[in-house]
């Protein structure tokens, strides 16, 4: 049950951003952005367990409802992980930490102005974040 939100919207957002690829000769219609960055999660626990930073991959589609007004579907992904060495009753024992971090957005965003090449843009939306962790001794 917890991994079927993250799949289906990832296939939503499939279907969605190829309708926005095949108008692309529209460019009023909408885009589809791709995103590359590196995740660095601020929570203690995380950071005591050596999993905290992460390569990040995102997939954004929007689509124009009005004028300067687009509305999109964004999801993204990072598998962060790290070990660690505590000392249990004079022992010391490893433990492998895993987590998945998968974001399911449903955005509004609006244009406010730019260039050929630039764009100002204001937005906001809802967030379901999907948190599955592992560990193991």
């Amino acid at each position: 049950m917890k991994r079927i939100v993250p799949v289906a919207a990832f296939l939503l957002l499939a279907l969605y951003a190829g309708r926005a690829q095949a108008q692309s000769d529209f460019p009023e219609a909408g885009h589809v952005t791709v995103t590359v960055g590196y995740a660095d999660f601020t929570d203690g626990t995380l950071q005591d367990l050596d999993a905290d930073r992460d390569l990040y991959l995102g997939l954004a589609a929007y689509r124009n409802v009005n004028i300067d007004l687009f509305a999109g579907v964004e999801i993204g992904y990072a598998e962060p992980s790290g070990s660690t060495t505590n000392v249990v009753a004079g022992v010391p024992v490893k433990s492998r930490t895993r987590f998945d971090y998968i974001p399911v957005e449903f955005n509004l965003k609006y244009l406010a102005g730019g260039g050929k090449g630039l764009s100002l843009t204001v937005g906001g939306g809802l967030s379901y974040n999907f948190v599955d962790v592992e560990q193991r001794v």
